[in-house]
Protein backbone atom coordinates (compact mmCIF):
# COMPACT_ATOMS: atom_id res chain seq x y z
CA UNK A 1 0.00 0.00 0.00
CA UNK A 2 1.14 3.71 -1.05
CA UNK A 3 2.06 6.33 1.80
CA UNK A 4 -0.59 8.72 2.01
CA UNK A 5 0.81 12.10 0.79
CA UNK A 6 -0.09 15.11 2.37
CA UNK A 7 0.62 18.85 1.70
CA UNK A 8 0.49 21.96 3.96
CA UNK A 9 0.25 25.35 2.07
CA UNK A 10 1.67 27.86 3.93
CA UNK A 11 2.03 31.72 3.33
CA UNK A 12 5.53 32.47 4.31
CA UNK A 13 9.16 30.47 4.09
CA UNK A 14 9.57 31.03 7.95
CA UNK A 15 5.95 29.91 9.27
CA UNK A 16 6.45 26.67 6.38
CA UNK A 17 9.93 26.08 7.67
CA UNK A 18 9.02 26.15 11.85
CA UNK A 19 5.63 23.80 10.63
CA UNK A 20 7.88 21.37 8.42
CA UNK A 21 9.98 20.15 12.17
CA UNK A 22 6.39 18.80 13.31
CA UNK A 23 3.68 18.64 10.89
CA UNK A 24 3.28 15.21 8.85
CA UNK A 25 3.98 15.49 5.26
CA UNK A 26 5.85 18.22 2.78
CA UNK A 27 5.55 22.14 3.78
CA UNK A 28 4.82 24.80 0.67
CA UNK A 29 4.57 27.97 -0.10
CA UNK A 30 2.04 30.09 -1.63
CA UNK A 31 2.68 33.78 -1.81
CA UNK A 32 2.06 36.74 -4.52
CA UNK A 33 1.58 40.61 -3.33
CA UNK A 34 -2.24 40.01 -4.54
CA UNK A 35 -3.06 43.40 -2.66
CA UNK A 36 -0.48 45.26 -5.70
CA UNK A 37 -3.16 44.66 -9.15
CA UNK A 38 -3.78 44.20 -11.50
CA UNK A 39 -5.36 40.68 -11.26
CA UNK A 40 -6.87 39.94 -14.60
CA UNK A 41 -9.64 37.23 -15.84
CA UNK A 42 -7.08 34.38 -16.17
CA UNK A 43 -5.88 31.07 -14.93
CA UNK A 44 -2.78 31.26 -12.86
CA UNK A 45 0.11 29.71 -15.22
CA UNK A 46 -2.28 31.42 -18.25
CA UNK A 47 0.62 33.13 -19.77
CA UNK A 48 -1.88 36.26 -19.65
CA UNK A 49 -1.43 35.76 -15.86
CA UNK A 50 2.32 35.02 -15.42
CA UNK A 51 3.26 38.41 -17.25
CA UNK A 52 0.63 40.89 -15.34
CA UNK A 53 1.87 39.58 -12.12
CA UNK A 54 5.69 39.30 -13.22
CA UNK A 55 5.14 42.82 -14.48
CA UNK A 56 4.16 43.65 -10.79
CA UNK A 57 6.91 41.48 -8.83
CA UNK A 58 9.71 42.30 -11.13
CA UNK A 59 10.43 45.69 -9.19
CA UNK A 60 10.82 43.52 -5.85
CA UNK A 61 12.99 40.22 -7.84
CA UNK A 62 15.07 41.16 -9.84
CA UNK A 63 13.80 42.95 -13.60
CA UNK A 64 10.39 41.58 -15.47
CA UNK A 65 12.59 38.19 -16.36
CA UNK A 66 13.38 37.01 -13.15
CA UNK A 67 10.22 37.95 -11.50
CA UNK A 68 8.54 36.04 -14.14
CA UNK A 69 10.76 32.82 -14.02
CA UNK A 70 10.11 32.85 -10.21
CA UNK A 71 6.65 33.23 -10.98
CA UNK A 72 6.42 30.13 -13.40
CA UNK A 73 8.22 28.15 -10.60
CA UNK A 74 6.09 28.95 -8.00
CA UNK A 75 2.81 28.08 -9.26
CA UNK A 76 3.99 25.05 -11.33
CA UNK A 77 5.84 23.66 -8.33
CA UNK A 78 2.61 24.07 -5.84
CA UNK A 79 0.37 22.87 -8.44
CA UNK A 80 2.88 19.86 -9.31
CA UNK A 81 2.36 18.80 -5.99
CA UNK A 82 -1.46 19.43 -5.43
CA UNK A 83 -2.27 17.23 -8.54
CA UNK A 84 -0.19 14.54 -6.07
CA UNK A 85 -1.97 15.08 -2.91
CA UNK A 86 -3.90 13.12 -0.78
CA UNK A 87 -5.12 15.22 1.46
CA UNK A 88 -4.17 19.30 1.66
CA UNK A 89 -4.17 21.26 4.41
CA UNK A 90 -3.94 25.23 4.16
CA UNK A 91 -2.59 27.13 6.74
CA UNK A 92 -3.42 30.82 6.33
CA UNK A 93 -3.39 33.89 8.86
CA UNK A 94 -6.33 36.38 9.15
CA UNK A 95 -4.72 39.71 7.23
CA UNK A 96 -5.74 41.08 3.93
CA UNK A 97 -2.53 39.05 2.43
CA UNK A 98 -3.57 35.65 3.21
CA UNK A 99 -7.21 36.17 2.57
CA UNK A 100 -6.38 37.15 -0.77
CA UNK A 101 -4.31 34.17 -1.73
CA UNK A 102 -7.06 31.79 0.24
CA UNK A 103 -9.18 32.56 -2.00
CA UNK A 104 -7.27 33.08 -5.15
CA UNK A 105 -5.85 29.07 -4.02
CA UNK A 106 -9.69 27.75 -3.53
CA UNK A 107 -10.68 28.88 -7.17
CA UNK A 108 -8.18 27.10 -9.10
CA UNK A 109 -7.63 24.10 -6.72
CA UNK A 110 -10.81 22.40 -7.90
CA UNK A 111 -9.28 22.10 -11.54
CA UNK A 112 -6.05 20.78 -10.09
CA UNK A 113 -7.06 18.06 -7.44
CA UNK A 114 -8.74 14.96 -7.41
CA UNK A 115 -12.51 15.12 -6.44
CA UNK A 116 -12.19 12.75 -3.56
CA UNK A 117 -9.26 14.68 -2.18
CA UNK A 118 -10.21 16.17 1.44
CA UNK A 119 -8.58 19.88 2.03
CA UNK A 120 -8.73 21.20 5.03
CA UNK A 121 -8.34 25.20 6.29
CA UNK A 122 -6.67 25.99 9.64
CA UNK A 123 -7.50 30.03 9.30
CA UNK A 124 -7.61 31.03 12.99
CA UNK A 125 -6.08 34.57 15.31
CA UNK A 126 -6.19 32.70 18.62
CA UNK A 127 -4.22 30.23 20.05
CA UNK A 128 -6.30 27.05 22.26
CA UNK A 129 -5.79 29.04 25.64
CA UNK A 130 -7.77 32.30 23.92
CA UNK A 131 -5.24 34.39 23.21
CA UNK A 132 -4.60 36.47 20.37
CA UNK A 133 -1.28 36.02 17.68
CA UNK A 134 -0.70 37.92 14.26
CA UNK A 135 0.50 34.83 12.18
CA UNK A 136 1.49 31.00 12.52
CA UNK A 137 5.50 32.58 11.38
CA UNK A 138 5.49 34.05 15.43
CA UNK A 139 4.18 30.96 17.08
CA UNK A 140 6.59 27.99 18.09
CA UNK A 141 6.07 24.12 16.47
CA UNK A 142 4.09 22.83 19.18
CA UNK A 143 1.54 25.66 19.15
CA UNK A 144 0.89 24.93 15.29
CA UNK A 145 0.46 21.24 15.73
CA UNK A 146 -2.35 22.04 18.19
CA UNK A 147 -4.15 23.60 15.33
CA UNK A 148 -4.74 20.65 13.35
CA UNK A 149 -7.87 19.24 15.58
CA UNK A 150 -9.21 22.25 14.99
CA UNK A 151 -8.77 22.27 10.94
CA UNK A 152 -12.16 22.88 9.13
CA UNK A 153 -13.24 20.12 6.06
CA UNK A 154 -13.90 22.30 3.04
CA UNK A 155 -17.54 21.31 1.44
CA UNK A 156 -17.77 22.21 -2.12
CA UNK A 157 -20.24 25.20 -1.18
CA UNK A 158 -17.31 26.65 0.29
CA UNK A 159 -15.08 26.66 -2.94
CA UNK A 160 -17.69 28.15 -4.42
CA UNK A 161 -17.98 31.52 -2.16
CA UNK A 162 -14.12 31.36 -2.43
CA UNK A 163 -14.65 31.66 -6.37
CA UNK A 164 -17.04 34.47 -5.42
CA UNK A 165 -14.73 36.37 -2.98
CA UNK A 166 -11.85 36.10 -5.65
CA UNK A 167 -13.91 37.95 -8.24
CA UNK A 168 -14.85 40.48 -5.85
CA UNK A 169 -11.42 41.15 -4.94
CA UNK A 170 -10.14 41.23 -8.68
CA UNK A 171 -13.33 43.68 -9.52
CA UNK A 172 -11.58 46.96 -10.56
CA UNK A 173 -14.38 48.87 -9.02
CA UNK A 174 -13.90 49.25 -4.94
CA UNK A 175 -17.82 49.93 -4.59
CA UNK A 176 -17.53 45.46 -4.49
CA UNK A 177 -15.15 45.24 -1.96
CA UNK A 178 -17.48 47.50 0.24
CA UNK A 179 -20.06 45.75 0.02
CA UNK A 180 -17.66 42.61 0.88
CA UNK A 181 -16.39 44.28 3.81
CA UNK A 182 -20.11 44.63 4.61
CA UNK A 183 -21.12 41.44 4.84
CA UNK A 184 -20.69 38.02 6.76
CA UNK A 185 -18.55 35.29 5.29
CA UNK A 186 -19.58 32.18 6.69
CA UNK A 187 -16.20 30.03 7.89
CA UNK A 188 -14.61 32.38 6.01
CA UNK A 189 -14.86 35.14 9.10
CA UNK A 190 -12.05 36.98 7.81
CA UNK A 191 -12.38 38.04 4.23
CA UNK A 192 -15.01 40.80 5.05
CA UNK A 193 -12.10 42.72 7.18
CA UNK A 194 -9.54 41.80 4.21
CA UNK A 195 -11.93 43.51 1.94
CA UNK A 196 -12.32 46.31 4.42
CA UNK A 197 -8.53 46.34 4.26
CA UNK A 198 -7.97 46.50 1.01
CA UNK A 199 -10.08 49.36 0.21
CA UNK A 200 -7.62 51.55 2.47
CA UNK A 201 -5.21 50.73 0.52
CA UNK A 202 -6.54 53.14 -2.06
CA UNK A 203 -5.22 56.68 -1.88
CA UNK A 204 -6.30 58.92 0.97
CA UNK A 205 -8.02 61.68 -1.28
CA UNK A 206 -6.11 64.25 1.25
CA UNK A 207 -2.64 63.21 1.28
CA UNK A 208 -2.90 60.79 -1.70
CA UNK A 209 -1.30 57.66 0.54
CA UNK A 210 -2.49 54.58 1.19
CA UNK A 211 -2.83 52.97 4.77
CA UNK A 212 0.46 51.16 4.58
CA UNK A 213 2.41 54.23 3.01
CA UNK A 214 1.08 56.25 5.74
CA UNK A 215 2.06 53.69 8.35
CA UNK A 216 5.36 53.57 6.84
CA UNK A 217 6.07 57.46 7.00
CA UNK A 218 5.12 57.35 10.32
CA UNK A 219 7.43 54.93 11.37
CA UNK A 220 10.32 56.64 9.65
CA UNK A 221 9.27 60.11 11.07
CA UNK A 222 9.56 57.92 14.58
CA UNK A 223 13.42 57.69 13.49
CA UNK A 224 13.32 54.16 12.03
CA UNK A 225 15.57 54.07 9.26
CA UNK A 226 16.55 50.71 8.24
CA UNK A 227 13.67 47.96 6.83
CA UNK A 228 13.70 45.62 9.35
CA UNK A 229 12.76 48.20 12.14
CA UNK A 230 10.16 49.85 9.71
CA UNK A 231 8.75 46.38 9.44
CA UNK A 232 8.59 46.06 12.67
CA UNK A 233 7.06 49.07 13.52
CA UNK A 234 4.55 49.14 10.87
CA UNK A 235 3.22 45.81 12.16
CA UNK A 236 2.78 47.16 15.64
CA UNK A 237 0.87 49.83 14.42
CA UNK A 238 -1.10 47.10 13.15
CA UNK A 239 -1.68 45.31 15.90
CA UNK A 240 -2.25 48.36 17.92
CA UNK A 241 -5.41 48.44 15.52
CA UNK A 242 -6.53 45.43 16.07
CA UNK A 243 -6.33 45.26 19.85
CA UNK A 244 -8.31 48.45 20.27
CA UNK A 245 -11.02 47.64 18.11
CA UNK A 246 -11.22 43.99 19.75
CA UNK A 247 -10.91 46.06 23.41
CA UNK A 248 -13.75 48.36 22.06
CA UNK A 249 -16.21 45.95 21.13
CA UNK A 250 -16.21 46.71 17.45
CA UNK A 251 -16.21 44.89 14.60
CA UNK A 252 -12.87 44.02 13.27
CA UNK A 253 -12.35 46.12 9.91
CA UNK A 254 -8.76 46.03 9.44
Amino acid sequence: MSKKTIIHIHTGDYAAAVASRILPGKCLVWTDLLFNGPLPDAMPLDIVWITSRANVLAPFLGGEVIAKSLVTKLYSKLFSAVAEADEINLWFDSCMYDQMLLCELLTVLPDLMRTDIPVYLICEEKLPDDSFFSGYGQLEPVQIAAFLPRRIRLKPGDFASARDYWRIFRSPAPQAWLELANSKASIFQFVPAAAQRLLEQLPCSFTGLSRLEREIIEALLDGNSQLVPIFKAVSALKNAHILAIRSSGRQLTG
